[in-house]
């Protein structure tokens, strides 16, 4: 599985948001490498989605998709 980096400076939250949505996936019964994929792509949606508050570093915008 490869993901392109996006640079963004809006990226607090990410990490564990990364580790409930794994835990998430696994818990419903996908395989590990299907739960990294989902919550891969869910992470980057939320950093490409995320407000520009003009911050050092600012949070992803984990309310703003589903």
């Amino acid at each position: 599985i490869t993901f392109d980096k996006i640079v963004s400076r809006n990226t607090h939250g990410s990490g564990c948001s990364f580790s409930s949505a794994l835990a998430i996936h696994l818990g419903r019964g996908h395989s590990i490498t299907e739960s990294i994929k989902f919550s891969m792509q869910m992470i980057s949606r939320f950093i490409k989605d995320s407000p520009d508050l003009g911050v050092k570093y600012g949070p992803m915008g984990h309310w703003l998709t589903s």
